[in-house]
C-alpha cells in the first residue's frame, strides 16, 4: 500500500485505482502461497470478474491498441531506422 502511495503522485489516477483494486486479489495468491489456501469455483470467478472488471475500467484495451498504433506509427516513419 505505501508503494502505491509514493508511486501514486507520479501516477495517473486510473492507474493508481487498477492497483488498489487488486488488492483482495493479492491477498488470495498470498493466502495461498504462504497458508496453502484454496479458492473455491466461485470465488475463482469473483476474482475473474475483478480482473475484467479493472481492466475494462482502466482502458486496458485502448491502452494495448495504441501501443500497436506506437509501434506501426515508429516502423512507418522514413529516414528512421529501427
Amino acid at each position: 500500500m505505501a508503494v502505491v502511495v509514493v508511486r501514486g503522485q507520479r501516477l495517473d489516477a486510473r492507474r493508481v485505482s487498477a492497483l488498489l483494486l487488486l488488492n483482495p486479489i493479492a491477498a488470495a495468491l498470498l493466502s495461498l502461497a504462504l497458508l496453502g489456501e484454496r479458492l473455491s469455483p466461485v470465488q475463482l470467478l469473483g476474482a475473474l470478474l475483478v480482473l475484467a472488471g479493472i481492466a475494462s475500467a482502466s482502458g486496458a484495451a485502448s491502452w494495448a491498441g495504441a501501443s500497436l498504433r506506437d509501434r506501426a506509427a515508429r516502423r512507418s516513419v522514413p529516414g528512421r531506422a529501427g
